[in-house]
């Protein structure tokens, strides 16, 4: 199997299947250097193996949307692509007090069921508790 892809294409999909376009990019950058966006797409026009083995498209690359909301790229085993990640939302502050430790006790729980404010099924998807 070919996993031959463009850097090009590949983000241009990333941002058409989101409901973006080039208008949409803030800004593309690394952890420490920001790139404009037509100068990104001049170097992002070739091929790149995106197949498993070594990534080859710098891992802090990232692109900031106008909405709040960004991609990154992903990576495992060398295989890579943009993934999307969505604005945080700020939700309202609790009492310190309630928060009694950062740790599950049975994998995948949120901050609020490892501190029984609520329980869940351990899988990060809570119901309100009685």
């Amino acid at each position: 199997m070919d996993y031959r892809r463009n850097l090009l294409k590949d983000t241009e999909e990333a941002l058409r299947t989101r409901g973006y376009d080039w208008d949409d990019v803030v800004s593309i950058q690394g952890s420490d250097h920001r790139i404009s966006v037509d100068r990104f797409k001049e170097l992002a026009d070739q091929e790149y193996d995106a197949g498993y083995g070594c990534q080859e498209v710098a891992c802090d690359l990232v692109m900031l949307l106008r909405d709040g909301s960004w991609f990154s790229r992903g990576e495992y085993d060398g295989s890579e692509w943009w993934a999307h990640h969505a604005r945080a939302a700020i939700i309202p502050e609790i009492s310190d007090e309630c928060i009694s430790t950062l740790f599950t006790k049975s994998g995948w729980d949120s901050l609020a069921t490892c501190n029984g404010l609520v329980s869940g099924a351990g899988d990060g998807h809570e119901k309100k508790g009685d």
